[in-house]
């Protein structure tokens, strides 16, 4: 078992939700909030961690574990993608086959057969259980993202916006775009709507 956390160049910024995988087994997990991983992995394993915005890296189980416990609380750096851009619309952040075949691969494992009601509800509390959980809740929200930003692709193209120096997800939220208005709202309906609010996101304090 190695376990440690997945850090920015800092040290001090974790990163959640960063995918930990043993390249060998094809086991993996997904850190935590505060970036913290277990994972089962032998010495001569090989893990890829990856997240995205972040250059992928790997490193053997051999060194993780030579690793003195304070350098395992400062973390496992992982750097930021950089980019030389001209003004370009930057494209829509979304998962890569990859990314969703690995969380489809943890949800979609069936549940142990369950003889009551009282081993339905134990699975379900378990630690188990949560994290499946948690899981579909992560991926639930990261194709909602996907979706989103994709149909206010042409909105943020119109407005010239540099994505690069604006959160989608950030603006998203503000707006209280649901996921109805992203399937069934009409293009009229939902420029409108981001139009009219995208005026009160700009002019927010926090925005500036």
């Amino acid at each position: 078992m190695i376990k440690g956390y997945i850090t920015e160049k800092d040290s001090s910024t974790s990163i959640p939700f960063a995918y930990v995988v043993n390249k060998k087994s094809g086991v993996g997990t997904v850190t935590s909030d505060k970036g913290y991983f277990e994972l089962k992995a032998s010495t001569t394993d090989t893990i890829l961690i990856s997240c995205i915005g972040y250059i992928a890296r790997k490193i053997s189980t051999k060194d993780i574990i030579a690793l003195p416990s304070y350098k395992i609380h400062q973390g496992i750096i992982l750097f930021a993608k950089t980019y030389n851009l001209n003004t370009v619309m930057i494209s829509p952040k979304e998962l890569s086959q990859n990314q969703k075949n690995f969380y489809e691969r943890f949800i979609n494992v069936p549940a142990p057969p369950l003889t009551s009601p009282i081993s339905a509800l134990y699975y379900e509390y378990s630690k188990e259980g949560r994290e499946r959980q948690k899981l579909i809740e992560i991926y639930k929200r990261e194709l909602f993202f996907e979706k989103a930003e994709r149909r206010l692709a042409y909105f943020f193209s119109a407005k010239k916006i540099d994505l690069s120096k604006f959160d989608e997800r950030a603006f998203i939220m503000f707006c209280k775009i649901t996921e109805d208005m992203v399937n069934y709202a009409n293009d009229y309906d939902l420029y409108y709507k981001v139009s009219r609010c995208f005026d009160d996101y700009t002019g927010n304090a926090d925005y500036r």
